[in-house]
């Protein structure tokens, strides 16, 4: 006979097959939890694929916010200056275009030639007095001179740029004519 014969035959075939059972089962739930345990660390895979695509969506969001304000930003310091501009350019004409009284505008139109010469008048006269009690040039050594010099035509040079360009800018514009 055999062993399976025997066991089944005798008292501990209800045993073997309730140790059997047991065994079986067992494994059973070893597998059940094995394929749960894969089924779970999937889901957590997929939950923390999609935390991490909605982070980079956030971050995308306020990086695309944060651009759409540095734009408004600009466009509005761009609105300001364009304003700004726009204010200067009429307190511009403003001020050269004539009021219609022959004497306001006369004396308006007077008013740089008058500083000027006074300045030019002021400059020549404390000159002649510096110069006076100084002693003249005799009285300064060649250095003094030579910087004296350096300094005078750095100043000639400055005067005219600032004369010829101001000059030019003040011209009224041409622009006038086109509109």
């Amino acid at each position: 006979m055999d062993w399976l014969s025997l066991l089944s035959n005798s008292g501990l075939s209800g045993v073997l097959g309730g140790l059997t059972g047991l065994v079986g089962g067992a494994i059973s739930k070893h597998q059940e939890l094995k394929r749960m345990r894969l089924e779970f660390a999937h889901e957590e895979n997929l939950a923390n694929l999609t935390l991490q695509e909605m982070e980079h969506e956030q971050n995308h969001e306020l990086k695309m916010a944060s651009k759409q304000t540095e734009r408004a930003s600009l466009e509005g310091q761009i609105a300001i200056g364009s304003v700004e501009a726009e204010a200067f350019a009429s307190s511009v004409d403003k001020a050269f275009s004539p009021v219609g009284d022959h004497w306001v505008d006369a004396v308006k139109g007077l008013m740089r030639p008058v500083i000027t010469l006074f300045l030019l008048i002021v400059t020549a006269w404390l000159t002649a007095e510096i110069w006076g009690a100084v002693g003249g040039l005799g009285a300064l050594t060649e250095k003094e001179l030579t910087s004296l010099f350096q300094y005078v035509v750095k100043q000639i040079v400055f005067l005219a740029v600032l004369s010829t360009s101001w000059w030019f800018a003040a011209r009224p514009s041409n622009m006038q004519h086109i509109k």
